[in-house]
């Protein structure tokens, strides 16, 4: 029975390494989301095999379980529990969100994982394994990034990631892989070797195919750690001396190819490349609003340095310290939850203790790698520590420009237990009688807990996932109103279903479907209510009401006006969270516009320019608020501003302004208007028409005349109608 159940346990064990490739399609977040829950489930129920296998074990004598790497991992996880509780979203702390499944119960499952390997894999064949195994996985995943068309439709994406969806998190992963890889290739001899170190090429080639720059600079970063350590880990002359070569060599390529990064060469033959070590692009671009990211983090950690904001709740931190600047760049770029540093998030989400306890994961790791060779055969190899201590040192650099992925902290934490299995002596050692009778009952209560667990922690969200994907999909109010309700009723993530529910409701709205049958009204309001009642429940997340708002915004402009009561209340709700944050001015502005309430209208879109005046949005929402009202010359005024700051116009915004133009009868000003779209498009004979007209308007009766005529030669058929403008303007 017990060689059943370690056999059964191993077996689960190998099968989670094939995670990765995995698709969920049926969840809202299918490259992610489904994958964490059937990871959860299978340790959940790997765990209490173990536990069985503990109670009919008779054996007194156990390899000692704890050294300081546990040790390190459990106060790690001590600590982000205690801070969820004192933060400002305990329920978004511990149990995360569909959007990154990365909250506190799946850091707990990843700590259970680890131990499972570290007890159920202790000989060098093991370890090969699951080294082989990881890397053969890696493989199949660098596949289909370099061949993400030629995957099934519904696992495209435009991220670049292949089969994990986004190019950064795929990247980060192949990163640990790939010093896996690079592990094989110095622990194994022949043909194996061979195979390990083209598996190692394939990933790297993958990795620079993403052309993340964050995992590029942690790839170089770690290439050098791994060099320096094996300059002194390493008793071989030789290699010792190859690597001082290669480190200097290194140095010299790097500065080199900085230099050409700056001229032409490089960015047009090897573009992904200049980009990773533009260092100026970090600057510029989303590389400025990282650096905003990381500022706003920072105040965070300020305002609360040892009870943190709570596991996972950066967008709290964010909305509260929002900075104006981000939305020159896009609205896309006024929502993040993460900083895209985890250093900074773990300190902003559990405070400096935290981050102490995070790094010291990673220094004593560090120690037992430089301080031992290895107590098995298989990292006995000075060589293959100094690699595991580049890859180590690799995936802490990446760490400063991202974010903890669950495809990656599956290799880390395979990475780790390997560490903590090979690298850590065991030691036999009897069990107190007490302990060695005691044991034989653990799993009873967690025979208790499993179902439930499994269950409410797992199939109800996955369930919930469901619906709101069906939600997502829904291209009518009716299946939107279904999948909503059935979403909000599986008490799981409600919040963030709430939000992704509103935003579809608002999306469906704008297309022009209709959202007025009552099973949609019906469904419409039970989502601003349940997200209400989150505003009610968290009130220092703005993104509750402001969503709520926007839903009982639009149910009052086309349902009855006595919602807007509803949502200017939730609007400034969310208004006095985050004050500087455009977005909920623009909103508050547009509600007073809809009630006719001018003065307030324009009041708020001053706030959304006083906020950042060098916002090219905010002086065209403004000047909008004054043609409504009537101020025509005032509205132009600001909408040639917000021109002046790079406001890009669409057709029908082009189209809204120049008609602006012609009613305030600066007819010059729409002649240039309509010579700019005559010149993009000369075959369009409507501008030809419109052209003229403007002209004539103008006075201009010779340019009008010679724009007709043109347009006869090209369009005969305007031939008669042509005449009677002629006739009309008296143009002869």
């Amino acid at each position: 029975m017990q060689n059943y159940l370690s056999k059964t346990i191993k077996s689960g064990l190998y099968l989670t390494l094939f995670l990765p490739l995995l698709f969920t399609s049926f969840t809202y977040f299918p490259w992610n989301f489904g994958k964490t829950i059937i990871f959860q489930i299978v340790v959940e129920i790997l765990l209490f095999l173990y536990l069985i296998g503990l109670a009919i074990n008779r054996d007194d004598r156990m390899a000692k379980p704890m050294n300081w790497l546990n040790w390190s991992l459990i106060i790690f996880f001590f600590i982000i529990t205690v801070t969820a509780f004192t933060g400002v979203n305990v329920s978004n702390s511990f149990w995360g969100n569909q959007a990154r499944a990365n909250g506190i119960f799946t850091w707990l499952h990843f700590g259970v994982w680890y131990f499972l390997l570290v007890r159920y894999f202790p000989e060098k064949k093991d370890w090969i394994r699951l080294f082989s195994l990881s890397v053969g996985v890696a493989l199949l995943v660098s596949g289909t990034v370099f061949f993400q068309h030629n995957l099934p439709m519904a696992w495209q994406t435009d991220a670049g990631g292949g089969i994990i969806g986004n190019r950064a998190f795929a990247a980060a992963y192949l990163l640990v892989a790939f010093g896996l890889a690079l592990a094989l290739a110095s622990s194994l001899a022949g043909s194996r070797r061979w195979w390990s170190l083209a598996s190692a090429s394939v990933l790297l080639a993958a990795i620079f195919w993403t052309g993340n720059r964050g995992v590029i600079i942690g790839l170089i970063a770690g290439i050098f750690s791994g060099l320096i350590a094996a300059v002194f880990m390493v008793k071989n002359k030789k290699i010792r001396r190859l690597s001082v070569v290669v480190l200097s060599f290194g140095l010299i390529a790097i500065g080199s190819l900085s230099a050409l990064a700056a001229t032409k060469t490089l960015p047009v033959y090897f573009p992904r490349l200049a980009e990773a070590i533009n260092i100026n692009s970090l600057t510029s671009g989303t590389g400025e609003t990282r650096l905003m990211a990381w500022q706003i983090a920072w105040q965070g950690i300020k305002e609360r340095p040892f009870t943190g904001w709570g596991w996972g709740n950066y967008d709290v931190t964010f909305n509260k310290y929002f900075n104006p600047h981000f939305l020159k760049y896009d609205f896309t770029e006024t929502v993040w939850d993460k900083p895209h540093n985890w250093l900074l998030e773990v300190a902003n989400s559990s405070g400096v203790f935290g981050l102490v306890s995070y790094l010291g994961i990673f220094g004593i790791v560090g120690y037992y790698l430089i301080r031992k060779k290895g107590e098995q055969n298989f990292p006995a190899s000075p060589i293959t520590g100094s690699i595991l201590f580049g890859a180590l040192a690799a995936y802490l650099v990446t760490d400063l420009f991202l974010f903890e992925t669950n495809n990656a902290l599956l290799l880390f934490f395979l990475l780790l237990a390997f560490i903590a299995g090979e690298y850590i002596p065991r030691q036999a050692h009897a069990l107190h009688p007490i302990w060695s009778s005691a044991r034989r009952f653990f799993w009873i209560p967690y025979a208790i807990f499993v179902p439930v667990s499994l269950f409410a922690f797992n199939y109800v969200p996955l369930k919930a996932s469901y619906y709101l994907s069906q939600a997502r999909a829904a291209e009518d109010g009716a299946v939107w109103s279904v999948a909503a309700e059935k979403a909000l009723m599986v008490p799981a993530f409600v919040g963030e279903n709430g939000i992704f529910l509103a935003e579809r409701f608002v999306q469906l709205d704008k297309s022009g479907v209709d959202m007025t049958p009552k099973p949609t009204v019906s469904a419409a309001i039970t989502v601003a209510s349940a997200l209400e009642r989150q505003s009610d429940r968290y009130q220092d997340n703005p993104l509750f009401p402001v969503w709520a708002g926007q839903v009982y915004m639009i149910l009052g402009e086309t349902v009855d006006p006595k919602y807007y009561a509803d949502a200017e209340r939730l609007l400034l709700r969310a208004k006095t969270i985050s004050p500087l944050k455009q977005e909920f001015s623009f909103f508050l502005g547009r509600l007073y516009l809809l009630e006719k309430d001018f003065p307030r209208a324009i009041d708020m879109q001053k706030r959304a320019v006083a906020a950042d005046q060098s916002i090219s949005t905010s002086h065209w929402f403004l000047g909008l608020s004054y043609v409504a009202s009537g101020d025509i010359p005032r509205g132009l005024a600001e909408i040639e501003v917000a021109i002046s700051k790079g406001y890009s116009l669409s057709r029908g915004q082009t189209l809204y302004v120049i008609d602006l133009y012609a009613e305030a009868k600066k007819y010059a000003t729409v002649i240039e208007w309509y010579k700019k779209l005559h010149e993009a498009e000369p075959e369009n004979i409507d501008w030809y028409i419109k052209l003229a007209t403007a002209y004539a308007l103008n006075g201009q009766k010779s340019e009008a005349l010679k724009t007709v005529k043109e347009a006869i030669a090209n369009y005969p058929p305007l031939q008669a109608e042509a005449a009677k403008f002629i006739k009309q303007y008296k143009l002869e």
